[in-house]
């Protein structure tokens, strides 16, 4: 059985993509640290990862509902990016740590470890028009 969902990319107020950061970005942000109203020292990382997550948590939940899924799973992803800019690694690391962490939080897979998710994929192609990141999770016979 598989399941999906997709994550769409859409234009800022500025005109310009707001694609999950990549990995050299998320490098850059954990480097800023600042103490936050409570006293607490954060990195704009921590952020960056939070609101990600919460963004692809709205699809996870808008495309699968309530899903829990109890066996070990393949994660297919399929990138639509708006050009080639960016490199496949770059953009795949980021994405694949918010996303599975996402499903997790979400419920719908109880770990992100390696008990559950048994491998993962990645293709990537230009939609300039409609970029967007597609999700599969495949789920497996009972493997131990």
């Amino acid at each position: 059985m598989i399941y999906t969902f997709t994550i769409p990319i859409k234009k800022n107020s500025q005109g310009k993509w707001s694609k999950l950061p990549g990995l050299n970005d998320f490098i850059k942000a954990e480097r800023v640290t600042f103490r936050t109203k409570y006293g607490k020292f954060m990195t704009k990382g921590a952020i960056m990862k939070k609101e990600w997550q919460e963004y692809i948590s709205i699809f996870i939940r808008r495309d699968l509902g309530r899903l829990k899924i109890n066996k070990p799973i393949i994660v297919h992803y399929h990138y639509f990016e708006p050009d080639h800019k960016r490199d496949f690694g770059n953009v795949h690391a980021t994405c694949q740590k918010f996303v599975e962490d996402a499903l997790q939080e979400c419920g719908v897979i109880s770990n992100d470890n390696q008990r559950f998710i048994k491998g993962f994929t990645a293709d990537f192609d230009v939609d300039n028009e409609n970029p967007h990141i597609t999700v599969m999770l495949e789920i497996l016979e009972e493997v131990d």
